[in-house]
């Protein structure tokens, strides 16, 4: 399968502002924000939407984040926005992976080797979140696709109403 994101989950690859959301599955705020971050994504196809669930310390979040990747490397864009909603609805791991039609055993060891820490925007993300000192999730980094700097992207975390994604993408669009 042939995708701009690499490793990380993008909706509408090619947009020219970037959208960076970053989840982590036992986050209440996270579980908020979600269904509207999906829909913005569907219905703005010039924006590029990275969408990662992070880490986090516990283990269903390593989990969540681990069964991302094997999500959306073997079933795609369509599998992978089913599993990440209904992760958000309140399913567990095992349960949004079946529903996209992967079996999931129920053990650590299967995720072994998804975790990929070579992908550009995982790599970018992960700086953007280091930089910005952005220590909550959900968190949001709003940014140019192309040449993107620090300086110029837009923090948002927590819970933020669609108006205020809208209006930080249009600042990236800018290029303010």
């Amino acid at each position: 399968m042939t995708n701009y994101g690499g490793m990380t989950p993008v909706i509408n690859a090619k947009g020219s502002v970037s959208l960076n959301a970053v989840y982590n599955y036992a986050c209440a705020d996270c579980k908020k924000m979600a269904p509207i971050v999906l829909t913005l994504a569907k219905n703005t196809p010039i924006f590029a939407w990275y969408l990662k669930i992070h880490k986090g310390n516990s283990s269903d979040s390593r989990l969540a984040a681990q069964a991302e990747q094997k999500v959306w490397i073997l079933q795609g864009e369509a599998a992978f926005t089913h599993y990440f909603s209904q992760l958000f609805k309140g399913q567990s791991v095992k349960e949004a992976m079946f529903g996209v039609g992967i079996a999931f055993a129920g053990t650590k060891d299967e995720f072994l080797g998804w975790d990929v820490f070579s992908d550009k925007i995982a790599r970018q993300t992960r700086h953007y979140l280091e930089v910005l000192n952005i220590k909550t999730t959900a968190a949001f980094i709003v940014t140019a696709t192309k040449n993107p700097d620090v300086s110029n992207a837009t923090k948002l975390t927590c819970v933020v109403d669609e108006k205020t994604l809208l209006a930080a993408i249009e600042k990236a669009k800018r290029g303010e």
